[in-house]
């Protein structure tokens, strides 16, 4: 799996997932995700480029979302595959992750 970063001009962080999370992708993935999240970040995954994620990626963003959350920030979820869209639902992650379609989106969520 490839994690890309991305800062906008409005200061947002843009982090984006592409190819297939595995266990063996979790434990870096976990450190990596907590060493974006800083005070008050606005932060959004782009998920839009995973093809798979295992069940304890799901755990990975939860506790960056939650890490987000106590430092004053927020995350929110970008996923326009149906595939990764329905796993994020059904798994009950959209209900605690705001989950949009597309980047334009989850900026909007961001901002209200």
């Amino acid at each position: 799996m490839e994690i890309e970063t991305e800062l906008t001009d409005n200061g947002t962080l843009v982090v984006v997932l592409n190819g297939r999370m595995s266990l063996t992708d979790l434990q870096d993935l976990e450190e990596t995700l907590k060493s974006f999240v800083r005070p008050k970040h606005k932060i959004i995954f782009d998920l839009s480029g995973l093809e798979f994620i295992f069940s304890m990626g799901l755990r990975s963003l939860i506790i960056c979302a939650q890490t987000a959350q106590l430092r004053g920030g927020k995350l929110v979820l970008v996923s326009s595959r149906p595939t990764i869209s329905n796993v994020l639902k059904a798994g009950g992650i959209s209900k605690l992750i705001p989950l949009y379609n597309n980047l334009d989106a989850a900026e909007a969520g961001l901002a209200s």
